[in-house]
């Protein structure tokens, strides 16, 4: 009987923690929610500088590539190889045009 009676007073004591938890848990997500809304409005002219400071960058960037740029040409597992590496190579008997050793496959 007194097994019986320590487990109501248990589950009696436990059921108003609980509710507590809830509410202490709800209480900080939204003042968390609140927060985030907060920093999200007060960097809002951050973020539209950034975007058109982005967008002014990608429009000089498209301007001033052309296909026949020196950047351009294939790219192997990090490795640019342009045209001018490869005539380059074969002008010169197939030896190598740059300093880095050669690679180990």
């Amino acid at each position: 009987m007194q097994q019986v009676l320590a487990l109501i007073a248990a589950v009696l004591l436990l059921i108003p923690l609980f509710m507590v938890s809830a509410v202490v848990f709800a209480v900080v997500l939204v003042i968390g929610l609140f927060g985030f809304a907060w920093f999200w409005w007060q960097t809002r002219a951050v973020r539209r500088e950034l975007r058109a400071h982005m967008e002014a960058q990608q429009a000089v960037w498209e301007k001033n590539a052309s296909p026949d740029d020196s950047t351009s040409g294939i790219i192997i597992e990090g490795e640019v190889i342009r045209d001018s590496d490869r005539s380059a190579e074969r002008s010169t008997g197939g030896g190598e045009t740059h300093s880095l050793p050669p690679r180990q496959d």
